[in-house]
């Protein structure tokens, strides 16, 4: 959007009313002996004050009366974007660039004003060409960084924040932003200094010695016990953990996650000890142990997401980059088949229900979880709603179904052939059989460490055969483990 600047003769017939308003203006214009620099001067002044109407109309007036200049282009666009006007802002300082493009405070207040759409490359653009002018811009560098931590680009913003820190960057922020980025890249020795660094600049600041804490927590055990670790994780807190059980449960799957198995086997066994009943860490600990089995446990289920299900939806979409129902909704619609019964297996929350549901289509959810189901219902989209576990409610089942739907349901079963079997049964010829797995090349089926089952899709055809056709398969990340994309399949088979 292109700014709309007065006219010369416009800012000259205004002059005077604006040398009456501000007695400054008017000693400015004696001393510089012409309106452009005192209407500079006079609209910074007032910017630096808050008062930002008159200061936009004066730069702009100076603006007007030498538009070759490229710093008067330079403060209106400060100006406007402080006044909340971002286009407007972004305009002035692409005006600004084309009359001179070596001014590295330009391009970091384009980044700045480009930083926060959903489209970061033109910000990025802008960061990388403030550095391209200033090599040594620290505000390029962090501001950098941050846009690669908000797009979860870790190991690019580790780069950025550690070049910041070398370069003499003192700020708390700087040090806590770069020990979440070690964090999220699995570096807990790394993330333990930096937040060690933030703390010492900014001790009495209780959440950020817990993120201290948790980190040299986690640095500990990769090599120590528990106990060990509580020790240093109260030494950087300044007390004993808050919440116990949180600390060491967000513990045990982050070291999971990351791969330190032998550290997550060793906190799960010390916590299993503690609580010897707990069918979430039971089989957590046998999934790392690699323990052969064909499907998680009903109980461990249940009450995993009766835990899980207040959190579900934003640790999965907002955190996990979870999208399985859109990407598989999209494949089956892509077949334009009437779906008159449709079952949703391991529905969960409901997110794919009201992308299922539509006039004359009768929507099925079935999950363990009573909990799951609560959130489910409130979405108004199932038909039926059904607490049971799923390929026992299959095989009860007589009547058939045109759909059956499992988004993100499969990681939770590793023999597939009762389903199968059951799901050549309920459907009638035409009907349609849509899955989500995550993937693997080994064999048929592999438990994995986070207690997910990873299917071979050729198996899952072979188990098929005869019964179903595939009609499309999808490469697709399936959601974000330890920050790292989770590969996995869509597919659509058709009964045959």
């Amino acid at each position: 959007m292109d700014m709309e600047l007065p006219s010369p003769e416009q800012v000259a017939a205004i002059l005077p009313k604006w040398r009456a308003e501000h007695p400054r203006l008017d000693a400015m214009l004696e001393r510089y002996g012409e309106p452009v620099k005192a209407l500079r001067h006079m609209g910074l002044l007032l910017w630096q004050q808050g008062d930002l109407g008159p200061a936009t109309q004066m730069l702009a007036g100076a603006v007007s009366l030498s538009p070759a200049e490229a710093p008067l282009w330079s403060g209106l666009g400060g100006v406007l974007f402080a006044a909340g006007h971002r286009a407007e802002a972004a305009s002035c300082i692409k005006s600004a660039l084309s009359r001179d493009p070596t001014q590295a405070t330009d391009w970091l207040m384009l980044g700045t004003i480009h930083s926060t759409e959903p489209d970061t490359s033109v910000a990025e653009e802008a960061f990388l060409n403030a550095l391209q002018c200033d090599p040594n811009s620290p505000d390029a560098v962090i501001s950098l960084g941050l846009l690669y931590t908000r797009t979860k680009r870790y190991a690019e913003a580790a780069r950025c924040l550690k070049d910041a820190v070398a370069a003499g960057a003192e700020s708390p922020a700087v040090h806590t932003c770069l020990a979440q980025t070690l964090f999220n890249l699995g570096d807990f020795p790394g993330a333990a200094r930096s937040f060690g660094e933030a703390v010492r600049r900014q001790p009495d600041d209780p959440p950020l010695r817990q993120k201290f804490g948790q980190a040299r927590f986690l640095e500990t055990i990769l090599d120590c016990t528990l106990e060990d670790g509580l020790a240093a994780y109260q030494e950087a807190a300044g007390g004993a953990p808050e919440d116990f059980d949180k600390l060491t449960r967000d513990s045990f799957h982050i070291l999971s996650g990351y791969g330190h198995l032998e550290a997550a086997i060793r906190l799960g066994e010390a916590l299993q000890a503690r609580k010897p009943g707990d069918p979430i860490q039971a089989y957590l600990l046998a999934a790392l142990k690699q323990k052969p089995m064909d499907r998680a446990p009903d109980e461990y289920v249940t009450t995993y997401f009766d835990k899980f299900a207040e959190t579900f939806d934003q640790q999965l979409v907002e955190v996990l980059d979870y999208h399985g129902p859109e990407k598989l909704h999209a494949l089956v619609a892509s077949q334009g088949r009437p779906l008159a019964r449709m079952l949703d297996l391991g529905c969960g929350t409901g997110l794919a229900g009201p992308l299922l549901k539509a006039p004359g289509r009768v929507l099925t959810g079935v999950d363990l979880s009573p909990r799951m189901l609560e959130k489910a219902a409130a979405r108004q989209a199932y038909d039926h709603l059904i607490a049971s576990e799923a390929i026992a409610y299959l095989a009860q089942q007589e009547h058939g179904f045109d759909l059956i739907f499992a988004a993100d349901f499969l990681v939770y079963v590793g023999d597939l052939a009762p389903l199968l079997r059951h799901a050549a049964r309920l459907l009638a010829p035409g009907g349609l059989l849509a899955l989500t797995i995550e993937t693997t090349t080994d064999g048929t089926y592999r438990l994995l460490p986070s207690g997910r089952f990873a299917h071979r899709p050729a198996y899952i055809e072979d188990l098929g055969r005869g019964s179903f056709g595939l009609l499309r398969q999808e490469p697709t990340m399936i959601r974000l483990e330890a920050n790292r994309p989770v590969d996995g399949a869509l597919m659509l088979f058709e009964r045959v």
